[in-house]
């Protein structure tokens, strides 16, 4: 990770051990990643060249960022008022905000499927989401000093998007605060929405007041002051709800929170656990989808340093109670990572993909190879699985994907793709 004046040695020693693993581990690449993720699918299990009869992969549309700006980081698809959007983080990427060093940016770029011959680049612009610099309060020697830092704070990081004429949600998971008093830094990230059809902008960052709460407390890693908010999110009932992820909160063991912008933005969190939850990172990973009887959509959370380092996913409701727990099969192998929601066997019931990137082969040199879970959801809040869980998880075979170059660290990134050959079954 790049060195900063954001992040001195004292934070980056504390705070960004999660983030770097991300890092090493790979990009969050979001839906757009279709050709790639399709092939390389369809390889694993036919071991031959296909292709989609619907799926371009000879012309492509090509964008692309300025050096540096870590153009592509994030992707999400949007459709606004008939026109098809691909949202596009740079989370290094130097914009106008005055006095911010490379803040970070979201921008739309155009998609014309009319002028898609040739794959030439097309327009885009960046997203106005925060144009200002840090905000500025009187010190008490009387001069005017920032309460914030946002240079490096990787805005862009993540991007979601609520679907059709919906919301964009966006985040800086590295956003600094230094607090009223002026006397802290403590990376609390932040979060901006664009709501559907305004040009207003609204920032979410549900650590930063906790720490004004203890005034004369610094380093507040014990607490909210490292939580990294916006490391994951995800957007539920059409935009109305979004979870904030926060895998460094209280000594990392990671929260989230659930905030239902249709009930004047009050928000949900889930609570701190005793130490031996420490350093589990919950709010790695999020996805949405409905796992029980109450008619909304619940969450997916990823925590991949739980369970003794075997990784777990836990399902929340609107609530924040947790419904159900998938635990990992093997230590170290980062379950949890990435998760996706996609009804992949056609029977109008959700089922839930979890990336373990780090899964290795003991039995071979082989290692950092990765895998796949695929757990199928039989009837409202049942699974088929290997093995029991909080509730009713059926003894019966998931489908495992299996990477199988060292050092590829498949399931990396997982998205649902939706049905992009017509089959009338959705991918992966």
């Amino acid at each position: 990770m790049d060195s900063s004046p954001v992040m001195d040695s004292r934070i980056l020693s504390k705070c960004s051990g999660c983030f770097r693993e991300r890092r090493m581990l790979g990009l969050r690449i979001n839906p757009i990643t279709v050709t790639l993720a399709i092939c390389f699918i369809f390889l694993c299990f036919r071991h031959q060249p296909v292709s989609a009869f619907n799926l371009d992969i000879k012309t492509p549309l090509t964008q692309r960022g300025n050096r540096g700006d870590m153009f592509g980081y994030s992707v999400a698809q949007h459709i606004d008022q008939g026109n098809s959007w691909m949202v596009v983080g740079a989370p290094r990427a130097q914009t106008g905000q005055p006095d911010i060093i490379r803040g970070g940016a979201v921008l739309r770029c155009k998609i014309n499927p009319h002028n898609l011959t040739g794959a030439s680049a097309q327009f885009c612009q960046i997203i106005p989401f925060d144009a200002r610099g840090n905000e500025q309060r009187l010190s008490p020697g009387g001069n005017y000093q920032p309460i914030e830092d946002k240079n490096n704070q990787w805005f862009g990081a993540t991007v979601v998007s609520s679907g059709e004429s919906g919301h964009i949600l966006a985040c800086a998971p590295r956003y600094v605060y230094l607090s009223t008093q002026l006397n802290k830094r403590e990376p609390v990230g932040t979060c901006y929405l664009a709501r559907s059809g305004s040009t207003r902008f609204e920032e979410f960052s549900p650590c930063r007041g906790n720490v004004d709460l203890l005034r004369e407390t610094v380093d507040q890693y014990h607490k909210s002051g490292y939580c990294q908010a916006g490391f994951s999110v995800a957007m539920a009932a059409n935009g109305s709800r979004i979870l904030i992820g926060a895998p460094g909160a209280f000594y990392w063991q990671g929260q989230v929170y659930n905030y239902w912008l249709d009930l004047n933005n009050n928000k949900l969190s889930t609570r701190e656990e005793g130490a031996t939850e420490d350093n589990k990172y919950r709010g790695y990973s999020s996805a949405v989808g409905n796992f029980d009887d109450d008619n909304m959509e619940d969450y997916v959370v990823g925590i991949p340093r739980a369970e003794g380092l075997m990784g777990m996913v836990q399902i929340y409701n609107q609530n924040l109670q947790p419904i159900k727990n998938i635990t990992g099969k093997q230590i170290g192998a980062y379950f949890g990572y990435a998760v996706a929601v996609e009804d992949l066997n056609g029977d109008q019931l959700d089922d839930i993909i979890v990336g373990a990137p780090m899964h290795s082969d003991k039995d071979s040199s082989s290692y950092d190879t990765g895998r796949v879970y695929i757990y199928y959801q039989d009837f409202r809040g049942v699974f088929e699985s290997e093995g029991a869980d909080l509730r009713k998880f059926r003894q019966k075979k998931k489908d495992i994907l299996e990477g199988y170059e060292p050092k590829s660290r498949f399931g990396s990134a997982i998205s649902g793709l939706g049905d992009i050959n017509l089959d009338t079954y959705k991918g992966t």
